[in-house]
């Protein structure tokens, strides 16, 4: 699996720089949700939220090492939802490669919820894929996201 997340992602390079901050911000908010203090590790989701550009592979790759944890998943994932113009792109592919694999049903309506905010082209085969599903959650959030991609304004 990390494999094709790798060779997904290879292309998706982010300047030094973001790719930096953005593994200091998530070491940072996981360090804070360990030791329970939300409030300190909510302002390291908002930097990270801020940046120009986000490292969707460091992203990635914190999501997968942290897959026990659904709330720091499903944060993890609003980051890339709420990306930048610099990063939706890079966003969009990861966040695709994680839907399809994803088993967790709340990590992936996060996930789908995310793609609907970032309003890309790129996503929709994959969410209409997901109108079939047999679990009605994933079927009416890949609904909504699709209109929300629909509706771009």
């Amino acid at each position: 699996m990390a494999v094709i997340i790798s060779f997904v992602l290879g292309a998706c390079k982010v300047p030094e720089k973001y790719s930096k901050l953005t593994k200091e911000y998530l070491t940072k908010y996981n360090q804070c949700a360990a030791e329970g203090d939300w409030d300190k590790g909510k302002e390291y989701l908002v930097k990270l939220i801020n940046l120009k550009e986000v490292d969707s592979e460091a992203i990635v790759s914190f999501i997968k090492s942290n897959e026990t944890d659904e709330a720091l998943c499903c944060n993890a994932i609003e980051i890339m939802g709420d990306a930048g113009p610099g990063s939706g792109k890079k966003c969009v592919k990861a966040l695709v490669t994680l839907m399809e694999m994803e088993t967790n049903i709340n990590i992936k309506t996060s996930i789908i919820y995310s793609l609907g905010k970032l309003k890309s082209r790129q996503s929709v085969e994959p969410l209409k894929k997901l109108l079939d599903n047999d679990t009605w959650s994933i079927r009416i959030m890949a609904e909504d996201a699709l209109k929300n991609i629909n509706n771009k304004k």
